[in-house]
C-alpha cells in the first residue's frame, strides 16, 4: 500500500481503513464489513467476488486471536506478558483524544481498540484540514503519532511475525485472512507514522522501553529451573517473540516429544521436561534458535522497508539474546541436569 498524500481527503480515507481493520480484529467478518472490503476493490480478500464461509472465518478468528496470537499490547510489552497490562497507558491516549470506546469484551490495550482510536483521530484530522485549521490538525497529528508508537507499532511487528509463522504452518483460508489483516495494519500504521514524522518533524517511531530492562534467566543461578525457562520463553518482552500453541506443537512433532494438553505454559514445560529426560534438549533448543532467526529476518526486512528501525531495534536485541541463551542452555549438560532435578522436586 503506497503512502497516502497529505490532504483532508487522504486523512479521511486513512481513517476509514483504520476503521475497517479495527472492526475486523474486534468482531471478525460480517456481511457489512465484507461489503466494505469489496468496495475497496476486494482489499484483503483472495477472491473478492466469491461468497466466503462466514462461519468458517469466525472460527478461524477465534482460534487466531483468542488461542494463538493474543493481540494485546500488554502481552507483548509488559514483563507480565498479560492482556490489559497496558490499559492505563492506552486509556490515557484515548482520553486525550476524546475517544470513548466500549470495552465490554476486550481490554483497552487490544490492537483493534487502538486502531479504532486511530480511525477516530484520522477523521478529526481530516475535518480540521477541511476547515482550514492547520494548528489543530498538527496537534491531532502529534496525538496520532504518540498513539501509533505506544498502542500499535511498539508490538505489532512481533505480533505479525508470529502470525506469518502461523500462516506458514497452517495455510487455511481463515488463518490467512486474519494474518493479512495484521500485515495491512502494520503497513498502514508504519507508512502513516513515517509521513507524520516528515510533515511534523517528529522523531522516528520508538520501540517499547520495557524490552531494554528485560533479561534472560541466569543459568548459573541455583534456582533456575525449567519453569524459569518457560516463564522467559513465554514473555515476548524478554524473549523477543511470541511462542504460539502451534509453535510449541511444531517443536514437539519435529523432535517426537510429548507435550500433553493445556495452556502454553503447561505444554512447553512438558516438552522441555521430556527433552531433558531423553537427552534431546540441545536439538529442541537449536530448533527454537532457528525459529528466532526466522522472526529476526522478517523483522529486519520490515525495519528497512517500512522505516521502522528504531521501533524494531529492541526486538532484535531480545532475539539475539534469546539465540545466545538457547545456545548456552543446549550446551550446558550440567545445567540441564540441575534444572530437571529442581523441576522434579517442585510440587506438581
Amino acid at each position: 500500500m503506497s503512502e497516502l498524500p497529505s490532504s483532508a481527503e487522504a486523512a479521511l480515507a486513512r481513517g476509514r481503513l483504520y476503521g475497517v481493520l479495527a472492526r475486523l480484529l474486534l468482531r471478525g467478518l460480517d456481511a457489512d464489513t465484507l461489503g466494505q472490503l469489496r468496495a475497496l476493490d476486494g482489499w484483503l480478500l483472495e477472491a473478492p467476488d466469491s461468497a466466503p464461509d462466514l462461519d468458517e472465518l469466525a472460527a478461524a478468528h477465534h482460534r487466531v486471536f483468542q488461542l494463538e496470537l493474543h493481540p494485546y499490547a500488554g502481552v507483548f510489552t509488559s514483563l507480565e506478558a498479560r492482556a490489559g497490562a497496558r490499559d492505563a497507558e492506552l486509556l490515557a491516549h484515548f482520553g486525550r483524544a476524546g475517544f470513548r470506546p466500549r470495552l465490554d469484551d476486550v481490554g483497552a490495550d487490544h490492537l483493534g481498540v487502538a486502531l479504532a482510536c486511530a480511525s477516530f483521530l484520522s477523521a478529526a484530522l481530516g475535518e480540521a484540514l477541511e476547515d482550514g485549521r492547520p494548528a489543530v490538525a498538527a496537534q491531532l497529528g502529534r496525538q496520532l503519532a504518540a498513539l501509533l508508537d505506544e498502542g500499535v507499532l511498539a508490538h505489532l511487528p512481533a505480533l505479525v511475525a508470529a502470525g506469518e509463522e502461523l500462516r506458514a504452518r497452517d495455510g487455511a483460508a481463515g488463518v490467512a485472512l486474519w494474518v493479512r489483516a495484521l500485515e495491512a495494519a502494520l503497513e498502514l500504521a508504519a507508512e502513516h507514522r513515517h509521513g507524520l514524522r516528515l510533515r511534523l518533524e517528529l522523531p522516528p517511531a520508538r520501540g517499547p522501553a520495557s524490552l531494554a530492562g528485560a533479561k534472560p534467566p541466569a543459568l548459573d543461578a541455583p534456582d533456575t529451573d525449567l519453569r524459569a525457562i518457560v516463564d522467559y520463553l513465554l514473555c515476548p518482552a524478554r524473549a523477543g517473540l511470541l511462542l504460539t500453541r502451534t509453535d510449541i506443537a511444531g517443536l514437539g512433532r519435529r523432535h517426537d516429544l510429548p507435550r500433553g494438553f493445556g495452556a502454553r505454559a503447561t505444554t512447553l514445560l512438558n516438552l522441555l521436561r521430556a527433552a531433558a529426560e531423553f537427552g534431546a534438549l540441545a536439538p529442541v533448543l537449536d530448533s527454537l534458535g532457528e525459529l528466532a532467526a526466522r522472526r529476526r529476518l522478517t523483522m529486519v526486512g520490515w525495519a528497512e522497508r517500512l522505516e521502522l528501525g528504531r521501533a524494531i531495534a529492541p526486538w532484535l536485541v531480545a532475539l539475539d539474546t534469546l539465540a545466545v541463551t538457547a545456545s548456552a542452555m543446549g550446551e550446558g549438560a550440567s545445567w540441564a541436569e540441575h534444572a530437571l532435578a529442581l523441576d522434579e522436586q517442585a510440587p506438581r
